[in-house]
């Protein structure tokens, strides 16, 4: 009896333990201002894709990313390097979390300008 209460409490703790816990993923700012990429927030697919819908639908050439992120989506952010170095952009980081410059490389030929915030 001892037994069964010890397994029925084991299995409640259990089904309450593993109920989803929601995320908050905080907003996204993307726009093209002039020839800049302006990118503020964290990486994800939803903000990569509106940045290169950006850039597409833009009437003037963009040639260089601002950017301002705390990291994010390892995918969304190699697939939005491969973009700025098919582009050849030049990068401009204001705040970034260090482990997220290794999504956006800088490509060849481009310069690279970094603000640390401490």
């Amino acid at each position: 009896m001892k037994c069964a209460k010890t397994i029925t409490c084991s299995v409640i703790f259990l089904i309450a333990g593993c109920q989803s816990i929601p995320v908050y993923v905080p907003d996204h700012t993307v726009f093209v201002d002039g020839d800049t990429l302006v990118y503020d927030g964290m990486i994800s697919g939803e903000a990569v894709l509106e940045a290169l819908r950006a850039v597409r639908e833009s009437n003037t050439p963009v040639k260089k990313l601002t950017i301002t992120s705390q990291g994010g989506d390892i995918s969304a952010g190699i697939e939005l390097g491969f973009f700025i170095k098919e582009q050849n952009w030049d990068v401009e980081v204001s705040y970034a979390f260090l482990p997220a410059l290794t999504m956006c490389f800088p490509p060849p030929k481009a310069s690279l300008l970094m603000r640390i915030r401490c």
